[in-house]
């Protein structure tokens, strides 16, 4: 059974990002880009846990909490709404 990657050596991962580009990642690269989506979901993993107990809360209000946050009314939160409250 052949492979339709031709493989430059066998470290090399061919990733292809449209049918007319396709780039090699090394094997290293393949490690980093595993860390840093482990990295991810393991934050993932938390907040879900946080979302979990927080609506557990009867007295927790998400929407109240985030015109709260939203101090400028721009309908969206950012780091500088969260740093401005943990100030």
């Amino acid at each position: 059974m052949s492979s339709k990657y031709k493989y430059s050596n066998s470290h090399d991962l061919p990733l292809r990002i449209n049918k007319e580009k396709e780039i090699r990642l090394s094997h290293e690269e393949i490690i980093r880009i595993y860390k840093i989506f482990k990295i991810i979901c393991e934050g993932e993993k938390e907040v879900e846990c946080v979302r979990q107990v927080l609506s557990e809360v009867s007295k927790f209000d998400p929407f109240a909490t985030f015109k709260f946050l939203d101090s400028d009314k721009k309908n969206f939160l950012n780091k500088n709404d969260i740093q401005n409250y943990l100030k």
